[in-house]
């Protein structure tokens, strides 16, 4: 976990009519305690709202661009249609200075 790390989900909606744009909300749902700016709010998650075209291939990511974001435990990315979610995908992230392995045993 440093800063320049990007990790994510790549989706599709797969309807019809192909190529038709559609309304999705994309979500990804922070590890305790948060993500705490300097100075400033702490947050749970983040929610946007996107028009994705069906059928094609989308990305759904995070990338660590400051010390405050590096919060390690598990991040969840969800995808939304209206009530439905559509995707759910979660990631366990270290810090691995405090995550060493002991080899020795």
């Amino acid at each position: 976990m440093h800063i320049g790390t990007e990790f994510g989900i790549e989706y599709q909606i797969n309807t019809k009519p192909k190529g038709q744009p559609i309304n999705i909300s994309t979500v990804i749902i922070f590890p305790e305690p948060g993500l705490k700016r300097p100075g400033g709010k702490t947050h749970k998650k983040s929610r946007e709202t996107n028009r994705v075209s069906i059928g094609k291939g989308h990305l759904h990511g995070y990338g660590f661009d400051e010390e405050w974001e590096l919060v390690p435990g598990q991040w969840t990315f969800e995808v939304w249609h209206e009530n439905a979610r559509l995707v759910k995908r979660s990631f366990t992230i270290f810090d691995p200075e405090k995550e060493a392995l002991d080899l020795s045993e």
